[in-house]
């Protein structure tokens, strides 16, 4: 909180152990929604890592949080594979026709 004082800061992560038992701890909630507040306050995106389903993706959403980390979109890639998945990522959809 003290960083939030005396810099300028672009991004708060939201620390797993709040994001994992967000679904089944109301606390966790309470203190997730008090850091989004805060960080929106100061210009600050919020990013939540751990996120595991939509449903948790979408319970954070509702609390604040802007970006979400975690085995929903993809486990941890080595760095070869993390510039792969990000140029997939940024090509299109494949339409049905």
């Amino acid at each position: 909180l003290l960083h939030l004082k005396r810099f300028r800061v672009a991004a708060i992560k939201v620390d797993g152990s709040l994001s994992r038992d967000v679904m089944s701890h109301p606390v966790s909630g309470d203190i997730i929604r008090a850091i989004a507040t805060l960080g929106h306050s100061r210009g600050a995106r919020v990013i939540a890592e751990f996120v595991e389903t939509r449903e948790q993706r979408d319970r954070l959403a509702a609390l604040g949080c802007d970006v979400f980390q975690g085995y929903l979109y993809s486990p941890a890639l080595a760095p070869d594979l993390c510039l792969a998945y990000l140029s997939r990522s940024r090509e299109p959809a494949p339409c049905d026709g």
